[in-house]
């Protein structure tokens, strides 16, 4: 079944410059899953996919919805107007 996106994962993908689709390609082609942070007070779970190298989601399987995106990158970043940049 294709995920949900909230408004905030729309306005992600808009700041990275990404379809929606590609985010939920991600869900639908999953080929990793770690747990998300207990800070957050919810049920979303990183998912990463082999499809989709550059973006990462975090997915709320009880709601089947896509709770935000991330830029899929080992180093730490920052948010910009245009994206995101890696913190040096």
């Amino acid at each position: 079944m294709t995920p949900r996106l909230t408004r905030h994962a729309r306005d992600r993908c808009a700041e990275l410059g990404i379809s929606t689709k590609r985010a939920k390609r991600v869900v639908q082609q999953r080929t990793g899953t770690y747990p998300g942070g207990t800070k957050h007070d919810n049920n979303g779970v990183v998912v990463t996919s082999a499809t989709e190298s550059e973006i990462a989601v975090v997915w709320d399987p009880d709601d089947n919805c896509i709770l935000t995106v991330l830029p899929r990158v080992q180093e730490d970043y920052v948010r910009t107007e245009d994206g995101f940049e890696v913190r040096t």
